[in-house]
């Protein structure tokens, strides 16, 4: 995304909450009236020192935003990493520090749609590693998928929740959330906690966010849990 700021057009990539093959089957539907136009959906922190989103912030309804893609022709597209072949697994890990929740929003979505044709039963656990419930994001479209979830495909998905917090005050989780504090996404006895097992056999894992805590999760499953590094699909945080 990119606005004009005075002299300057300041940019800096962000990934929708919603998967691009949504936006296109819509579009494929034909014309939509103005109360429902396809559009894109966005997550986005605001840290008031930045350079652009306190003036994304700041937009009012009808204000225009420049929109690129964000993937070289040659980079692996975003919405076929998040495809994962659910036939073959029955175990999905998703790995979130931060604001890498976004494009994981978009893997459990697909997940879900292909879960209800998909068998066996699948089971996902999404870890959101966050340093306060307050600096979690998109916490509410996590809480509508789980619902999704029970309305549609309960019987052959199933999703669980883990919050890794540094302060857990005003922590108020649904049922199918839990917190775990004081604990790091890549220690060995958390990862055996959620259901991951040695060697990675039926499982598949995905990861985003800041390029330490990528390394961490996966030095944490490829060594002490023996994963192999293509069972895993990290995207850049």
């Amino acid at each position: 995304l990119a606005l004009v700021l005075g002299d300057e057009v300041v940019e800096r990539p962000f990934t929708p909450v919603h998967s691009p093959h949504r936006l296109v089957a819509a579009l494929d539907e034909g014309p939509a009236d103005a109360q429902r136009l396809p559009s894109f959906e966005f997550a986005i922190r605001v840290y008031p020192e930045g350079a652009l989103t306190p003036q994304l912030a700041a937009l009012q309804p009808g204000a225009k935003v420049q929109v690129a893609p964000g993937l070289r022709a040659q980079a692996p597209d975003l919405a076929s990493c998040a495809l994962l072949p659910l036939g073959q697994i029955e175990m999905l890990f998703l790995f979130a520090g931060g604001s890498g929740i976004t494009p994981l929003l978009q893997v459990l979505e697909n997940a879900i749609d292909r879960s209800k044709t998909a068998s066996p039963t699948l089971r996902i656990v999404f870890v959101c590693a966050n340093q306060s419930f307050k600096r979690s994001l998109a916490l509410d479209m996590l809480s509508g998928l789980s619902r999704k979830i029970t309305k549609t495909c309960a019987a052959h998905t199933q999703l669980e929740v883990v919050h890794l917090f540094s302060d857990t005050n005003g922590v108020a989780l649904p049922a199918n959330q839990r917190v775990e504090k004081a604990t790091r996404a890549d220690d060995p006895a958390f990862l055996a906690s959620i259901g991951v097992r040695e060697s990675g056999i039926g499982q598949a894992f995905a990861s985003c966010g800041p390029q330490g805590f990528m390394t961490a999760v996966r030095e944490g499953l490829c060594g002490s849990m023996a994963v192999p590094a293509s069972s895993i699909v990290e995207f850049a945080g």
